[in-house]
């Protein structure tokens, strides 16, 4: 597929360099036994957050963490001007990987049984059943959703690998390295926090404290979506006057010469869309039943297949460059918007939820004005000036929250520390 990619002599002989040296195979094998490995740690990763272990997974992925930017780093210092260069990240992921696994294997082995009652071991049925048909077919519907997933969030690699060329792969691992910062560090623990939260909520069988779930829930999803949307907004207002700026400060003058800057700001834009759709797709996860999550299926596969659509067309037929990925996210991500606001309309049977995690007038009203005055005042001031006057737009955009927003603050506040919340 590289090779069939290439669409230059220049290209092509890159291509033939790297997959012509030596440990490029192994590096690779390395890579998909990594892999392995972390699929048989995700049972474990799984019973850790249903049981909200959220401390055990930041001790056992924080060590892996820090145990493959060590590797990874003595390994490039130590082989930088040899072909050993080609693996050291490779063993660095293998050691990642050995870390997680080795992690969660050795706490529910020693202390699932004592501390949670659960045998981790498999065990036979009971009637001389080989299979549990019921948790076969739920099994098969996250099977499906998971199909969906992999090429929602993987199909954009597809795309360019046969339809763009090197360069704009290389611009768009770029951006996207770099505006999934927070959808990797922020979004992602809100969600999973908030999915596992409603899971439990949502799942009592008594009906008076299954109220008292569900109203819990309705609140806590209208304190985490309104503050996904808060955080988002900042990305949305701040972000495209100052993608310059930034990438200027990390990579100096190469990148900023390329459409990277204008791939970057569209990319602010696309943030807010992963924040919305992931808050609402982790309610809907969790509080669906099984026709349900068969139904948001049949959705994740239409949004799919627009995405790729758009996608090809926008880059291979109208040769848009890489913006048209950004833009073809961008309406995946509002289908799946759309059909998640509407479950959490006809679940709660009011579109209040939403309506109250919009922010306040005052708070949109600020955001405008600082969208306006960045982007206008950006041709006329020095890029340290024009740092300045976002810091304090920014200030002012906090404050206004406080003044206006006190209940927000309050109730993500207690939520965050674990509190009950109004």
């Amino acid at each position: 597929m590289f090779y069939w990619n290439a669409q230059s002599n220049e290209e092509y002989n890159q291509v033939e360099t790297m997959a012509s040296k030596p440990l490029f195979l192994r590096a690779l094998l390395i890579y998909a036994f990594s892999a392995l490995l972390e699929v048989f740690s995700q049972p474990f990763y799984i019973v850790a957050q249903n049981l909200a272990l959220f401390g055990l997974r930041v001790s056992i992925e924080g060590a892996a963490l820090l145990c493959k930017i060590i590797v990874s780093a003595s390994l490039v210092l130590t082989f930088y001007k040899d072909e050993w260069a080609v693996i050291a990240f490779s063993y660095a992921q293998l050691i990642y990987a050995c870390v997680i696994f080795v992690g969660y294997t050795s706490y529910f082995t020693f202390n699932g049984k004592k501390k949670h009652d659960l045998n981790m071991l498999p065990e036979r049925l009971p009637e001389k059943n080989y299979f549990d048909y019921h948790l076969l077919g739920v099994t098969f519907t996250f099977l499906k959703q998971s199909i969906s997933k992999f090429f929602l969030t993987e199909g954009e690699k597809y795309v360019l690998l046969y339809c763009g060329t090197m360069t704009n792969q290389g611009v768009y691992d770029l951006v996207a390295n770099l505006g999934s910062i927070v959808a990797r560090t922020v979004f992602q623990a809100v969600e999973e926090i908030g999915n596992t939260t409603w899971s439990k909520l949502l799942s009592d069988k008594n009906v008076e404290t299954r109220q008292v779930g569900v109203l819990q829930s309705r609140k806590m999803l209208t304190v985490l979506l309104k503050f996904c949307i808060t955080l988002g907004s900042v990305f949305v207002f701040f972000g495209p006057a100052y993608t310059d700026v930034l990438l200027l400060v990390l990579y100096g003058n190469k990148w900023t010469s390329t459409e990277a800057p204008k791939v970057l700001s569209a990319y602010c834009f696309y943030v807010m869309f992963m924040a919305v759709n992931g808050i609402t797709e982790a309610f809907a996860h969790a509080a669906a039943n099984r026709t349900q999550l068969d139904h948001q299926n049949k959705w994740s596969a239409i949004s799919m297949m627009v995405y790729l659509l758009v996608a090809y067309l926008f880059l291979a037929i109208f040769n848009l460059g890489v913006i048209s990925l950004i833009v073809a996210n961008c309406l995946n991500m509002g289908i799946r918007i759309y059909n998640n606001s509407n479950f959490i309309i006809n679940y709660f049977g009011s579109s209040q939820p939403i309506q109250d995690a919009i922010p306040t007038r005052a708070s949109c009203a600020v955001l405008i004005f600082t969208f306006v005055v960045t982007n206008v005042s950006k041709p006329y001031l020095h890029p340290l000036l024009h740092v300045v006057l976002g810091a304090l737009c920014l200030l002012l955009f906090i404050v206004t929250i406080r003044l206006t927003d006190k209940a927000f603050l309050v109730n993500t506040k207690n939520l965050l520390s674990g509190k009950k919340f109004d």
